[in-house]
């Protein structure tokens, strides 16, 4: 008897926990609704592209994006997009019709991933090509989400950030 109790104990804390966890991930918007929510947000877009057969891509989004300190910095400062660029599944942009492969073409992705932060105006902040490590990306959501690339480079941001840090 007892080792049942402590089995359904065990089963329902870990429930518990996944369910947590779920609740806790960034939600990702399509392209035409995450352009409008920034603008009605006043916050930045970041834009994933990728594609099905891209391994990269697989790691990129399962470890780097997956991080739950990295969820939750995304989420404070920016509206979050995927665009699948081997898809052909159409979205809605201020009003016209186009497959997400149209739209990784109109950012002139070369190659995947690909990660475009984007101003509510709609200006290209900063274009990064491929996979990015999780800490890494924590330091480029903070020099981006907190605006330090308006008054400095991201080298100088970096410099100050270990001066501060050491």
């Amino acid at each position: 008897m007892k080792r049942a109790i402590v089995a359904l104990i065990i089963l329902i804390s870990v429930i518990s926990f996944a369910g947590n966890k779920n609740a806790e991930k960034l939600i990702w918007h399509p392209f035409g609704d995450a352009k409008i929510l920034s603008k009605e947000n006043n916050k930045p877009l970041m834009v994933v592209v990728v594609s099905a057969s891209c391994g990269w891509c697989k790691k990129y989004l399962s470890t780097t994006l997956a991080d739950n300190e990295v969820d939750a910095q995304l989420d404070k400062y920016f509206v979050v997009s995927k665009v699948n660029v081997s898809s052909m599944n159409k979205i809605e942009v201020d009003g016209k019709e186009y497959t997400e492969r149209q739209i990784g073409s109109m950012f002139a992705v070369r190659g995947v991933p690909a990660t475009i932060f984007i101003s509510p105006s709609d200006t290209i902040i900063a274009k990064l090509p491929g996979y990015i490590p999780t800490d890494k990306f924590k330091t480029i959501i903070q020099y981006l989400g907190e605006g330090w690339y308006k008054d400095m480079t991201y080298q100088e941001f970096i410099e100050s950030d270990n001066k501060i840090n050491k």
